[in-house]
């Protein structure tokens, strides 16, 4: 086999985040060269390019080769000649010689049996995958929040959640059938690289307005357990996470937000820079609380005290107020600089964050007792001993008793049956009698009692 070095370093660049520094399987850190590809995979990914230079089947160990071509002029011709479990590269420079395995041993490429296939806008899909990444959970504990769930059907939806966070987004584009895929972060991420490093394929237009302005499509096949992309001479074949996602719509509460305010993104990530040290320092909590004219945005510390300050508003309702967490506060109001609307419905439920066209954000409220709230009071010894038996053991407060919204998160998954995931941004359903004054935030009933003793 014969081919110039710069396209081989080329090729070889476009795999390099499927190939494997070490693996179980010592194989897969090599790529095989065989049938006019050139293939790469790390058992959950599997790249395949176009190189018509490619006949016989060889095996090259990628890092090494990886290593030795970055110093070899690009315009030689490299020669890869295969003699027993032997590859020799020479050009006319020099040469090089690795030990390999047979090609016939290289894992086989996955069949790809088509049930359905369509093709997807390529820009707005890697867009909003890489937008909602950022929100998936990172503990293998729960596999499903792990990946991006894709919706396909009439209205494509892409949405990532951890517990705790949750993004969605609706893209005007459609699939021929109704069907709901999980792509790990790993998928997300060489599918990324690919579209972008790949060669793009010019097709001729009329004119040159209509050239650029051309859609560059992916084509989008499923199979059983399978997802195929493709674009030009690049071929992906990934395995989507099993399992089933949870209701994000439901998780938004279907974004019922009658408590809305409109503020600018600046002025409210300088507000909570100012007070980020003390916040983290105490709880990690930021309150806001907005009235017609202005959000007074606060946190608060037993050892350093309270500090405050003060931001211009445009509600659209009743006021309101709200406490997040500030990290994931400063996590959405990064890189934004213009008009942002934080809604709410009533209660627990979470705050939505709107900004343009991104996709919208809800982070779970964090419980705190407000200092208008009168305190609850406390259960008489009586009461505690007829409650011993069956008092749960609530987390020891510090301050001004204060729950944050992932004990109650992690609460409600633990109770969950092990084959159903309901993990995600966690929603209250509150009825009509128990619903809480829009402009409250009520803490919910802590049970006193001994701990069980086993």
């Amino acid at each position: 086999m014969q081919i110039r070095v710069d396209k081989l370093r080329a090729y070889l660049a476009l795999v390099h985040p499927v190939v494997p520094k070490k693996a179980t399987l010592p194989i897969i850190t090599h790529v095989l060269l065989q049938d006019g590809c050139l293939i790469a995979t790390d058992l959950e990914n599997t790249v395949t390019l176009e190189v018509p230079e490619a006949r016989e089947g060889l095996l090259l160990p990628f890092h090494s080769t990886m290593e030795l071509l970055k110093y070899v002029p690009g315009d030689e011709m490299l020669n890869l000649d295969l003699t027993g479990k032997t590859i020799k590269l020479s050009w006319k420079g020099g040469s090089a010689a690795y030990d390999v395995k047979e090609a016939q041993d290289y894992p086989p490429v996955p069949t790809i049996d088509s049930q359905v296939e369509g093709d997807l806008h390529g820009d707005l899909f890697i867009d909003a995958l890489l937008a909602a990444l950022p929100y998936c959970a990172t503990e293998s504990t729960r596999p499903v929040l792990t990946g991006v769930t894709v919706y396909l059907d009439n209205v494509l939806q892409i949405a990532g959640a951890d517990g705790f966070r949750l993004s969605f987004q609706s893209l005007k584009q459609s699939y021929p059938v109704k069907q709901t895929i999980i792509l790990s972060a790993g998928t997300v991420k060489i599918l990324e690289h690919l579209w972008h490093k790949s060669p793009v394929t010019v097709h001729l237009e009329s004119s040159l307005v209509r050239q650029l302005m051309a859609v560059r499509p992916i084509k989008l096949s499923l199979a059983e357990g399978l997802a195929e992309f493709r674009f030009g001479s690049t071929r992906l074949i990934a395995k989507p996470i099993a399992g089933t996602p949870p209701d994000h719509l439901a998780l938004l509460n279907n974004f019922r937000e009658p408590i809305k305010v409109k503020l600018m993104a600046t002025e409210l990530k300088n507000a909570v820079r100012r007070l980020e040290a003390i916040a983290t320092d105490g709880t990690g909590i930021v309150r806001l609380k907005w009235t017609e004219f202005n959000m007074i945005v606060s946190a608060r510390s037993e050892e350093k005290g309270e500090i405050s300050a003060e931001i211009p508003v445009q509600p659209e309702s009743l006021p309101g107020r709200l406490a997040l967490n500030v990290k994931y506060l400063l996590d959405y109001l990064e890189g934004k600089d213009g008009l942002i609307t934080l809604g709410k419905d009533q209660g627990s439920s979470p705050a939505l964050l709107h900004y343009g066209s991104k996709p919208v954000v809800a982070i779970m409220p964090m419980n705190v007792q407000w200092d208008d709230e009168t305190p609850k009071p406390e259960q008489s010894d009586a009461e505690n001993a007829g409650e011993t038996e069956e008092a749960t053991e609530e987390p020891e407060n510090t301050g001004e008793d204060e729950t944050t919204a992932e004990d109650r998160e992690e609460e409600a998954i633990g109770k969950t049956e092990p084959e159903t995931v309901t993990a995600g941004v966690g929603v209250e359903a509150n009825s009509a009698e128990n619903s809480p004054d829009p402009e409250t935030t009520q803490e919910p009933k802590k049970r006193r009692g001994r701990r069980k003793k086993a």
